[in-house]
């Protein structure tokens, strides 16, 4: 799941004051100057040499011809600095595309990982970070800097190999970057770039940069590959720019928020999802559900969890229908949270069949509710499959409740719900867990519960160690690296550990025992960050 960070900024103090900053700094608008975005430091270990059979792939012969593009600033889905016209001809052959291994940046077949630190600092200004480390040896391969101030790595998601040279590509988001000139100058409207992976990663290079609309958008503040919506081998990917603010019939939408959807053959804009609503935060967060209804199609779950006018909003679409614009009001499923001001729809995820119905189940969280204490509520594939409205106390069921004496610390709240990840089957009881992070549990030092997907009992909880280090605001779920026992690794960030420096841990899924509790000194490996730089901001994992 992806989700916008800076929503719930009264959560920490700490996060609050951050932003604050950010948004006070005179940036100059960004201008692309047709070669790297970023700056890459850094050495490269090679691992093992892992490869897979290189598919055959029949396409239809494409002809690309450029000319030169005015200088103006981009709107999302153009490629700066070209103007690009595809002509496609009715000539059809057979093309071998290199040796490839998902999620295999450098091409040394192991997989990589990556780590953001959107708040690393170079000459004197916040410009954020990617690090990009080997599953293999755990070591860090190499980091890729933002040029300008900005929060580059506020978003990172990999998109498969999108131009056929064997190698991973992966986007970064940069929601706190301005590109747009106008008034105020200082209101970050975001950019998402896609890098292209290669052997050397000292010198990545962006395929395409796309850019939010309107100063304020922050257009790449949630980014998450699709995969093939569109038929043509290429992963599709959404941009979530949830302070988007439009204009419906005439009057203004402040911080109604815009979802973008681009084509990964040629980065074109294949759809928008909008709300026409005040302050509604769409695009916060996404994920994708399972089979909902049992059509055979998956959905695409759009969250829209607000400021304090709403409760929160969760919106399901079709991925077979996405296409020119889509208002929220023709979404096949919407899920409304209880109370104004829950942000309900904040994280999400498909849980898959848990009742055996062939249809996925779904929980949602609203890490504001009972005054930021959270809940955590369920909603079924069958009652999604029978009515397009369900509502929070009609049509849920109770996942967790976190009320006190909840892990809870001198009546500090949990934000129980604040992330949310699906796991495997960690006790080997059968059925997959839900990961619950909340990160203002025991004093801030944070928590991740492992809770049984059919029983709803806690099968393991993760706490933090220090206050303040918020432990859980990001979970991300690896793939199995500890000696094979089948059983999925857990990365946790606190990325407020070390006075904001940031810590991620992965601790082994063969920890899991029914109720233990386990805490960072066992985690099998430790990533620090430096100088207030967050650390573990966004994780992304193969």
């Amino acid at each position: 799941m992806k989700r916008y960070h800076f929503l719930l900024a009264p959560l920490f103090v700490m996060l609050s004051f951050v932003i604050g900053c950010h948004d006070e700094q005179k940036i100059s608008p960004y201008q692309f100057q047709g070669n790297m975005d970023v700056r890459v430091t850094g050495d490269q270990t090679p691992s093992s040499d892992n490869t897979t059979t290189p598919p055959t792939i029949t396409t239809t012969t494409t002809t690309n011809s450029q000319t030169p593009a005015a200088t103006t600033p981009q709107a999302p889905g153009t490629v700066p600095g070209t103007n690009v016209t595809n002509t496609t001809h009715d000539t059809t052959t057979t093309v071998q595309r290199p040796t490839y291994t998902p999620g295999d940046i450098n091409g040394d077949g192991v997989r990589e990982f990556l780590i953001t630190a959107p708040f690393a600092v170079r000459g004197g200004n916040d410009v954020g970070a990617v690090d990009i480390y080997s599953s293999g040896n755990m070591t860090r391969l190499a980091r890729l800097e933002g040029e300008q101030a900005g929060t580059f790595g506020t978003s990172v998601t990999m998109l498969g190999d999108l131009n056929d040279d064997g190698y991973e590509d992966f986007a970064v988001g940069d929601e706190g970057v301005v590109t747009v000139q106008g008034l105020p100058q200082a209101l970050p409207s975001g950019q998402v770039i896609i890098f292209a992976g290669g052997s050397d990663l000292t010198s990545l290079r962006p395929l395409i940069t796309l850019r939010g609309e309107t100063a304020g958008d922050r257009f790449g503040a949630v980014v998450m590959s699709l995969g093939d919506i569109n038929g043509d081998a290429r992963a599709d990917f959404a941009v979530g720019a949830p302070e988007f603010s439009g204009m419906n019939n005439g009057v203004p939408t402040s911080k109604s928020g815009k979802v973008y959807i681009y084509s990964g053959s040629d980065f074109a804009q294949i759809a928008t999802l909008e709300s026409g609503k005040i302050e509604t935060l769409l695009g916060a967060s996404l994920a994708l559900a399972g089979d909902t209804n049992n059509d055979g199609v998956r959905e695409l779950m759009v969250g829209a969890p607000g400021i304090t006018r709403s409760p929160g909003e969760v919106f399901l679409f079709p991925l077979s229908r996405l296409e020119g614009q889509v208002m929220t009001a023709n979404a096949q499923v919407t899920l409304t949270g209880e109370t104004a001001g829950d942000n309900f729809g904040w994280a999400f995820v498909s849980m898959g069949d848990v009742d055996g119905d062939n249809m996925s189940e779904i929980a949602v969280s609203a890490p504001n509710a009972d005054t930021k204490w959270g809940r955590i509520y369920g909603f079924r594939g069958r009652d999604m499959s029978v009515a397009s409205n369900l509502t929070v106390g009609g049509n849920s069921f109770p996942i967790l409740t976190c009320l006190p004496p909840f892990i809870s610390v001198r009546n500090i709240p949990s934000v129980c719900g604040y992330s949310l990840a699906l796991i495997g089957d960690l006790n080997r009881n059968g059925t997959n867990e839900l990961l619950i992070g909340s990160p203002g549990a025991n004093g801030q030092r944070g928590t991740v519960q492992a809770i049984d997907t059919n029983t709803l009992m806690g099968v393991m909880q993760i706490t933090g160690m220090n206050a303040r280090d918020s432990l859980g605001g990001n979970i991300s779920v690896m793939f199995d690296i500890d000696g094979g026992d089948g059983i999925p690794e857990i990365m946790v960030a606190a990325s407020f550990a070390g006075r904001g420096n940031g810590e991620v841990y992965i601790f082994s899924g063969a920890l899991a025992r029914s109720g233990s509790i386990v805490d960072i000194t066992q985690a099998s490996f430790t990533f620090q960050g430096q100088n207030q730089e967050n650390l573990g901001f966004s994780l992304f994992t193969p």
